[in-house]
C-alpha cells in the first residue's frame, strides 16, 4: 500500500503540468458557474416576488373597482327610480309611487307592481329583491311573494329595522344575515341591504323601498378572474365586521380582534401591504380602504403558495447547475486530454533529444518546459542578432536612412550602387489603411506590403535600376535611379506606376495610391524628394483612390490666399441646431467646395476648425458627456487623418451631426415628461392660488409660455387653464356638498376672484348652478 501510495505521489511530481490543467479547469468552471448560478437565481428570484407583489396589490384593486362599480352603479340606479317615481307622481302616475302611498289595489294593480320589481331584479343581477313598504294601506310588496300585510311579512328583522328611528345610523349599505320561513320552504341568505325611504313630520316612516344585495354574488365578481387558490378577497365595514368573504359562514362575523385587522383598521392610510401571520400562515395581506362606502377590501395570500413558482424555479436553476458542472469536469477532462497529449509527446521529444543531467531527468514537466524554453529563447536571440546583420537587413535600414537624410555610409557597403545622381522618388499608398489594419494583423500587412514592394521591383527594373523600401506605415517609397531627370523621365514614370497599380490591384486585390517627387541631383536631396512625393499623396483626398498623383498637381496654385469659410461654418451651426438634416448636407456640401481650392494643410485646418467648433455646439445642444457621441466628437482629429477622399470625410462628417441631433431629440423628450410632471404636481398643490397662471407655471419650469402650453397639451390632453379650472371646480363641488359654506365664499377659497364668473363657469362645467348642485346632492343622500 504504501509503495502504490510513494508511486502515485511520483506519478503526480512528474505530471504536474496535467494536474495544474485539470485543476485549472475546474476552478474556472465551477467559479464562472457558481457566479452565473448565484446572480440568475437572485435576480429572477427577486423580479418574480415583485411580480408576484403587484399582481397580489392589483387583484385586491380590482375587486375594489369591481364593487365600488357595481355598488354604485346599482345605488345610483335605485335612487333616480325612486326620486324619479317620487317626484313625477301627479305627472305619470307611477308604479312604485302608487306601491308606496296609494290605500286601495286591484289585483291588476298588484300584478303590474310584482311585474315592475322583478323588472328591475332582471336588470341587475346583483339585487336578490325588493320590499316596497306601503304605511298607509299597511302592507309590503315584495319581489319573492305576494302582497301581504306588514306584520305578516316574512321578513321580520327588516320590518322592526324601518321602525328605528336612528335608521340612516346604520349607513347606506346594510350587511345582514337571515334565515327567512316562507309557505313550503325555508333558507338562509347573505344579504346587503340598501333602504330608500321618506319620513312624515312626526318622524315616523312614509313609504319606503328596500333593495337586497346578494353579497354572494358580490363575493363572485370581486373574485372574478383571480385563479390563483393561495389567494382570497375579503370585505370588512369600519367596525371589522365582514361584509364578503368566500366563506359564507365568516359573513357578519366581527373580526376586530385579530391582528392584521386591527392594524387595518388603525392605519390612517387608504392602501397598503404587510405580512402579518393569518391561521398560524405567514401570509400577505394588501387592502385598499373606499372612504365612500365605509368599507375596506383585503387580500390575504399565503406567502409560501406565491412564491411556490420562485421555489420551484430556484431548485430547477440548481439541478441545472449540477448538470453543468458535471458537464464542466467531462469537458474539462476533454481538452485537458486534447492540450496534453501535443505536449507530452513534446517533453517525451525532449527528454530524448536532449542531453540531460541525472537532476534534470527528475524534473517534473513543467519545471522542464520552463527550462528548455529559456534555452530556445536564448537560440533565438542569438539567431535574431545574426539576422539583423545580414546584407537583407543593413540594405534597408540603409535605404530608410537616405529616405530620412541620415545616411552616414556608403550603399557599396551594403550593395546599393546607382549608375548616376538623378533621382525620383515615388511613393505607394494603401488606399483604406484604416480598415486594412484592422482586418489583418501585422505579420499579414509586412507580407502584403513585401508583395507591393516586389511588383515595383520588378515593373520598374524594366526600365530603371530602382530600389524599394517599406517606410514603416502604409506606404512603399520605390528610389528611381533616372538618366537625365527630364520631363520625359517624368512620363516614362508615371506610365511604369500606372502598369504596378494595375498588376496590384489584380494579384493582391487592393488599391493603391501613386505619387512621385521632383528629380533630384545628388542623394542627399532624396529626403527632399520623398518628402514632396509624400506631401503629393495627400491629395488622394481630392482626387479619390487609386490615382496616380504628380507633384505638379498642386491643385493650390498659390494665388488663393486661405480665408476660412466662417458664414458657412454659421450656416452649418444653425442646421444642426435646428435639427434640419437636409439643410445641413447642403452646408456641409458648400463649405467643402469652399476649401476645394487650398492646400492641403489648409482644408486639414479648415476642416479642424469646423469640428472644433461643432463640439463646441454639440455640448450646448446635448449632454455628450454620457454618450458615445462624446467620445465621436473628441476622436475627430484622428478620424479626419484615416479618411482618404474628401467625400468620406462628409459622409462621415454629416453622420456624426445626425447622431448629436438624434441624442438631442432623445434626451429632449425625457427633459418634457420631467417639465409636465412638475407642472401637474404644481397645479394639483396649489389650484386655489388666485395668481396660478399658465405664465407663472411656466416661469417656475424653465419654460416658455407657448412651449409650456404645448408640452403640457401633448402630454395631458387638456390646455393648462382647462387643467387648473377642472381642479377647482372639482374641489367646488366637494365643498358644496361636505360643508355648509355658501357658494360665494368657496368661490375666493378655491381661487376665483369673480363671484358672477365662478357661477356661470360652474354651470357651463356641472350642467347647474352651485346652489342647484348642493340642493341634488343632498336630496340624493
Amino acid at each position: 500500500m504504501m509503495i502504490g501510495m510513494g508511486a502515485f505521489r511520483n506519478f503526480l511530481k512528474k505530471r504536474d503540468l496535467l494536474v495544474r490543467i485539470i485543476l485549472s479547469y475546474v476552478m474556472i468552471g465551477l467559479l464562472f458557474i457558481g457566479i452565473f448560478a448565484y446572480v440568475v437565481v437572485n435576480q429572477v428570484s427577486k423580479n418574480l416576488t415583485k411580480q408576484i407583489f403587484e399582481h397580489t396589490e392589483s387583484a385586491v384593486n380590482q375587486s375594489y373597482n369591481t364593487a365600488d362599480l357595481l355598488l354604485t352603479n346599482t345605488y345610483n340606479e335605485i335612487s333616480e327610480e325612486f326620486l324619479n317615481n317620487d317626484l313625477s307622481f301627479n305627472l305619470t302616475g307611477d308604479l312604485l309611487f302608487n306601491a308606496m302611498y296609494g290605500r286601495s289595489f286591484t289585483p291588476i294593480d298588484t300584478g303590474r307592481i310584482n311585474k315592475k320589481l322583478n323588472g328591475m331584479i332582471a336588470s341587475n343581477p346583483l339585487i336578490s329583491s325588493i320590499y316596497v313598504y306601503n304605511y298607509n294601506a299597511g302592507i309590503v310588496f315584495s319581489s319573492i311573494t305576494a302582497v301581504s300585510p306588514i306584520a305578516d311579512f316574512f321578513d321580520k328583522r327588516m320590518t322592526e329595522m324601518l321602525q328605528n328611528k336612528d335608521l340612516f345610523k346604520l349607513g347606506i349599505f346594510i350587511p345582514r344575515k337571515e334565515h327567512f320561513k316562507l309557505p313550503g320552504t325555508e333558507f338562509d341568505k347573505n344579504l346587503i341591504s340598501i333602504i330608500y325611504s321618506n319620513t312624515k313630520r312626526d318622524g315616523s316612516p312614509d313609504g319606503i323601498m328596500v333593495v337586497n344585495l346578494d353579497q354572494q354574488v358580490l363575493q363572485d365578481q370581486v373574485s372574478r378572474g383571480d385563479r390563483n387558490e393561495f389567494r382570497k378577497v375579503l370585505i370588512i365595514n369600519d367596525q371589522g365586521v365582514i361584509i364578503s368573504h368566500p366563506d359564507s359562514a365568516l359573513i357578519n362575523e366581527n373580526v376586530s380582534s385579530q391582528s392584521y385587522i386591527d392594524k387595518i383598521l388603525h392605519d390612517p392610510t387608504n392602501t397598503g401591504s404587510m405580512v402579518d401571520e393569518v391561521g398560524n400562515n405567514k401570509s400577505l395581506i394588501t387592502y385598499v380602504k373606499s372612504d365612500r362606502l365605509g368599507w375596506t377590501f383585503i387580500g390575504v395570500a399565503e406567502y409560501e403558495g406565491l412564491l411556490g413558482e420562485v421555489t420551484a424555479l430556484k431548485k430547477f436553476i440548481l439541478w441545472v447547475t449540477c448538470v453543468f458542472i458535471l458537464l464542466v469536469g467531462v469537458t474539462g477532462l476533454f481538452f485537458t486530454k486534447m492540450i496534453y497529449t501535443p505536449i507530452h509527446r513534446l517533453i517525451q521529444r525532449i527528454r530524448h533529444t536532449s542531453i540531460q543531467s541525472k537532476e534534470q531527468n527528475q524534473m517534473n514537466e513543467y519545471d522542464l518546459l520552463t527550462e528548455s524554453f529559456s534555452l530556445f529563447e536564448t537560440q533565438i536571440d542569438s539567431l535574431q542578432s545574426d539576422v539583423k546583420k545580414s546584407m537583407h537587413v543593413r540594405k534597408q535600414q540603409f535605404l530608410r536612412d537616405l529616405l530620412k537624410g541620415t545616411v552616414g555610409k556608403n550603399g557599396e557597403e551594403v550593395g546599393i550602387v546607382f549608375d548616376n545622381d538623378n533621382f525620383i522618388v515615388c511613393v505607394l499608398r494603401i488606399d483604406g489603411y484604416k480598415d486594412f489594419s484592422l482586418k489583418y494583423d501585422h505579420m499579414d500587412i509586412s507580407l502584403f506590403k513585401y508583395a507591393i514592394a516586389n511588383i515595383a521591383y520588378e515593373v520598374m527594373a524594366s526600365v530603371f535600376r530602382n530600389e524599394t523600401v517599406d517606410d514603416g506605415h502604409d506606404a512603399v517609397a520605390i528610389i528611381v535611379n533616372v538618366p537625365d531627370g527630364t520631363y520625359e523621365d517624368e512620363l516614362r514614370i508615371e506610365s511604369l506606376l500606372e502598369e504596378v497599380q494595375q498588376h496590384i490591384s489584380r494579384f493582391l486585390k487592393i488599391t493603391v495610391t501613386a505619387a512621385y517627387g521632383p528629380p533630384v541631383e545628388d542623394e542627399d536631396q532624396i529626403v527632399y524628394a520623398w518628402n514632396a512625393a509624400y506631401n503629393a499623396s495627400h491629395f488622394r483626398l481630392i482626387y479619390g483612390t487609386n490615382s496616380l498623383i504628380s507633384y505638379r498637381k498642386d491643385i493650390s496654385d498659390g494665388s488663393t490666399v486661405y480665408e476660412y469659410p466662417a458664414a458657412l461654418e454659421k450656416q452649418i451651426m444653425d442646421g444642426l441646431k435646428a435639427g434640419d438634416v437636409d439643410r445641413l448636407k447642403e452646408d456641409v456640401s458648400e463649405f467643402v467646395r469652399a476649401i476645394h481650392g487650398y492646400s492641403y494643410d489648409e482644408m486639414m485646418l479648415a476642416l479642424n476648425q469646423l469640428l472644433v467648433m461643432t463640439v463646441r455646439t454639440a455640448k450646448d445642444m446635448t449632454d455628450t458627456e454620457r454618450d458615445d457621441v462624446h467620445l465621436a466628437l473628441h476622436s475627430g482629429q484622428l478620424h479626419l487623418m484615416n479618411w482618404d477622399t474628401i467625400e468620406q470625410i462628409e459622409a462621415w462628417y454629416v453622420d456624426l451631426c445626425e447622431k448629436v441631433i438624434a441624442l438631442r431629440e432623445r434626451q429632449a423628450t425625457g427633459k418634457n415628461s420631467n417639465a409636465v410632471e412638475k407642472m401637474l404636481a404644481i397645479i394639483r398643490e396649489r389650484f386655489t392660488d388666485i395668481n396660478l397662471t399658465a405664465d407663472s407655471l411656466a416661469e417656475q419650469v424653465g419654460l416658455s409660455t407657448n412651449y409650456a402650453r404645448r408640452i403640457f397639451k401633448e402630454a395631458v390632453g387638456q390646455s393648462i387653464s382647462g387643467y387648473i379650472a377642472e381642479q377647482r371646480f372639482l374641489k367646488a363641488q366637494e365643498l358644496l356638498v361636505t360643508t355648509d359654506l355658501p357658494a360665494n365664499q368657496i368661490c375666493e377659497l378655491i381661487g376665483f376672484e369673480n363671484v358672477n364668473y365662478f357661477y356661470i363657469s360652474f354651470k357651463k362645467y356641472c350642467g347647474k348652478t352651485p346652489d342647484h348642485y348642493r340642493r341634488i346632492k343632498n336630496n340624493n343622500e
